[in-house]
């Protein structure tokens, strides 16, 4: 009986008795995010004109990093990822978007691997960019930017990992829809030979609704509620 009315007290308390909060339920936002399809399923691919092809190719799923049909870069984690050439017939953009509605959450993080690869032409002075935007209702907010180097060449890079820590954008957007965008811009007319290459994107979310913390105010009223509880049972005695 003791043990029951202890129980009722702090639970009226709002102090739980369990292991704590809920399982963390975490959700990937992304789907098909690499690429093991053998397709884009999932993707929206654009680019603002026309590719040919060579150095002047968009994005394609590909087994090899030799499917930016310019200068290679790395091969597939799995068996496929994103490639294009990273050049063309500039000014252009190429955007490789997926569309979702963003859940209520506690914490977001956005993962993917990139690898590239640039030759120089010589006079061609305004860098190559990559950006990862997230737009919704209008807004369009840069989560990551990568510029190129200007005057000097890069041999192809193993695939590196960016993780980028997106809670603050996505907290205010529960329940409304957003676009996760890879953009490329090619800024001149062929400024070089170059490759990228995109592999193992995810937008990780965690669900979880916040746990809560007693006030100290609360954990003294505890305290204050116990002491009582065994008050009494002394007098019982």
């Amino acid at each position: 009986m003791k043990s029951n009315r202890i129980a009722g007290f702090l639970l009226a308390a709002g102090i739980g008795l369990g292991a704590g909060g809920a399982d963390a339920s975490i959700i990937n936002l992304v789907t098909n995010g690499g690429f093991e399809t053998g397709t884009f399923t999932g993707w929206s691919v654009a680019s603002s004109n026309a590719d040919t092809d060579g150095c002047d190719k968009g994005w394609v799923v590909s087994t090899t990093g030799g499917a930016t049909g310019c200068s290679s870069v790395a091969n597939p984690f799995g068996r496929y990822a994103a490639y294009q050439s990273f050049d063309g017939t500039g000014p252009k953009t190429r955007t490789l978007s997926q569309n979702f509605v963003v859940p209520t959450l506690s914490t977001a993080e956005l993962d993917f691997y990139d690898s590239y690869a640039f030759n120089i032409v010589l006079g061609r002075e305004i860098p190559r960019s990559f950006d990862v935007q997230l737009t919704s209702g209008g807004v369009t907010t840069n989560l990551y930017h990568f510029a190129s180097p200007v005057g000097s060449n890069v041999n192809a890079t193993p695939f590196g990992h960016i993780n980028v820590d997106v809670s603050s954008v996505l907290l205010g957007l529960a329940g409304k829809a957003a676009t996760l965008s890879f953009v490329t811009t090619i800024p001149e007319n062929f400024s070089g030979p170059a490759g990228f290459a995109l592999d193992n994107i995810s937008l990780n979310v965690d669900t979880t609704p916040p746990v809560h913390v007693p006030e100290p105010a609360s954990l003294a009223l505890v305290g204050l509620g116990l002491a009582g509880l065994a008050a009494t049972r002394k007098r019982k005695v």
